[in-house]
């Protein structure tokens, strides 16, 4: 099992600074669990499965509490990755080609 958190500040014009906090708990490069939280506006749970060396595919529902919500309601996401290289059990994080070197 391992955990990943990160963290993100988004400054733009006219507008005020929007920090970003997730959370994920990965089991073995295969599945994961993750929740997310943007400042005043929207709180998400995640789902992630890895398969076939190359592939993942992951959901996300966001939950919006904020006045933005009355114009659009909450959201659902599926995301669909290819990864250059196929994950193996070298540990968290090894690509085993020259995709990245």
């Amino acid at each position: 099992m391992s955990y990943i958190p990160a963290a993100q500040l988004k400054f733009t014009s006219n507008s005020s600074a929007a920090f970003d906090v997730n959370f994920w708990a990965d089991y073995d490069n295969k599945v994961a669990a993750g929740l997310g939280f943007r400042s005043d506006d929207m709180v998400s749970g995640m789902l992630k499965f890895n398969f076939l060396d190359y592939f993942t595919i992951a959901y996300a529902y966001d939950f919006t509490f904020s006045k933005v919500w009355f114009g659009s309601s909450n959201s659902h996401e599926i995301i669909i990755g290819i990864t250059a290289c196929p994950r193996n059990d070298r540990g968290p994080g090894f690509v085993p080609c020259a995709a990245y070197d």
